[in-house]
């Protein structure tokens, strides 16, 4: 973008030499750049649409030609920095031109997918990880609402919230830091009775987003609308070891089950493992044998029995 208002200001200069019109080439530069850092700061994301912001550029390029009277090729320096303007500020909205021209602009060259995190899934901390090994790339988006949401729970919540808000924080400051992925807080807002994943949704439906998240009722809903998400939990589970009934593995018993002569023991990812006559052994690691595997949105469970010798070798 930089390198592209720097050559465009430099056409309006040749320009200008050869049009014997050096001042007014100038005036229009320092015009045009005071109205870029305005658009910068205080329109991003406000406007909606690349053909509305040409069409009021037009207009206003048309009345300053009216009003001052100018003719000749000083119209054409006018016409062309109202087109440039409007390219500017179609270039600072993150759904103008795109709705405008979804063919041409939300081509894969031209445009990487966006990624919206909500509160759970920066609370969680691991989608640092994900980043820094390169599964998640494009540009990557924290709305302003859900920091919002993060520093509420910050300064009103339970300790272990407390600090879990903290934790995202600081994790936030550090996705800003990495180079790998385009990180930004999206200014984009809807009204206030509508509550965050509400919001969340919508802000996808607008950009044309993907939602990362670990919420189960957020990616329910969110699928219900047609919405691409990403869960978390859900690639942590498809990435755990595949376990077959019929295999054995040693597993260490660590506490009593539920029922009468159960232990319990977990493998290194964490997933559960229910043994039937393992109650006896809490403290030691036996060979166990498979049996069944319960797969459910929360997670994975194995059952097994304690193998005989036998089963072992």
């Amino acid at each position: 973008m930089v390198y592209l208002k720097l050559f465009f200001y430099l056409c309006v200069l040749v320009f200008s030499v050869f049009s014997k019109n050096f001042v007014f080439a100038v005036t229009l530069i320092a015009v045009l750049a005071i109205s870029d850092c305005l658009f910068s700061r205080f329109m991003r994301e406000n406007i909606n649409g690349f053909l509305m912001s040409l069409l009021v550029f037009a207009v206003v390029a048309w009345v300053v030609i009216l009003v001052s009277g100018v003719a000749g090729v000083n119209r054409y320096f006018i016409l062309i920095g109202a087109g440039y303007l409007a390219v500017v500020s179609a270039m600072l909205m993150p759904s103008g031109p795109r709705e405008a021209f979804p063919g041409l602009l939300n081509s894969p060259d031209n445009i990487k997918c966006k990624k919206i995190l909500d509160a759970s899934i920066l609370m969680d901390g691991r989608i640092l990880d994900l980043v820094e090994t390169g599964f998640l790339d494009g540009t990557i988006l924290v709305p302003r609402f859900v920091l919002k949401q993060i520093q509420r729970i910050y300064e009103t919540g339970k300790e272990l919230k407390q600090q879990r808000a903290a934790h995202a924080l600081e994790l936030i400051r550090k996705l800003q830091n990495m180079k790998s992925v385009l990180f930004k807080v999206c200014e984009i807002d809807f009204p206030q009775e509508m509550d965050v994943d509400q919001r969340i949704i919508s802000l996808a439906k607008k950009l044309n987003a993907k939602i990362v998240t670990n919420d189960y009722t957020l990616n329910r809903v969110a699928s219900l609308e047609e919405i691409e998400v990403l869960n978390i939990n859900e690639l942590a589970n498809a990435l755990k070891p595949v376990a077959l009934p019929g295999e054995t593995m040693s597993i260490h018993i660590i506490k009593k089950g539920k029922e009468d002569d159960q232990g319990i023991g977990y493998l290194d990812d964490g997933t559960m493992v229910v043994i039937d006559g393992g109650e006896q052994y809490i403290g030691d690691r036996v060979q166990t044998k498979i049996t069944s595997i319960l797969q459910n949105p929360a997670g994975k469970m194995i059952f097994g029995t304690v193998a005989t010798d036998e089963e072992s070798e």
